[in-house]
């Protein structure tokens, strides 16, 4: 984790790392930063926030991308001053009540979600399709017809 959960510190930045990340999932996240509003969302590796400027991170988001996402759940917490600690769920922006407590600490760690259902919906099993022999529509034949083959008799 970083920072204290129960300290008054704020933090001003943070570089996500995620070493042993699998293959098809990454992890996105912003910050909203006092007077200065959201920054732009960058990925693993990227710092967000700012540097020597002693700004109030008043709100973060963590998110789970690309196509193994739905494998993963995020596990931690965000703190924020006032004692507030908030569990972290993908994509939902995280903040104390009032909007202008300040970030303290962050605990996270993806893990595979184990309630994670394979959607039969996502299969990208062949479909067969059955095609029916088209009908040979029947001709027939009006009473003009017969009434016309009649007077050509």
């Amino acid at each position: 984790g970083l920072g204290n959960p129960h300290g008054t510190q704020r933090v001003e930045g943070f570089q996500l790392m995620w070493p042993d990340r699998p293959a098809g999932v990454d992890l996105a996240y912003n910050i909203s930063v006092e007077g200065f509003g959201a920054t732009p969302v960058v990925k693993t590796g990227k710092f967000c926030g700012t540097r020597g400027e002693a700004r109030r991170i008043t709100e973060v988001t963590f998110t789970l991308i690309v196509p193994a996402a739905e494998n993963f759940k995020l596990d931690g917490l965000a703190s924020f001053s006032g004692g507030f600690q908030i569990p972290v769920e993908s994509g939902i922006p995280l903040g104390g009540p009032s909007g202008i407590e300040h970030l303290t600490a962050i605990s996270l760690r993806p893990v595979l979600d184990a309630a994670a259902q394979k959607n039969p919906w996502n299969d990208t099993a062949k479909t067969k399709v059955f095609k029916a022999k088209a009908a040979v529509p029947k001709k027939v034949e009006s009473k003009k017809a017969d009434t016309r083959a009649a007077k050509a008799k």
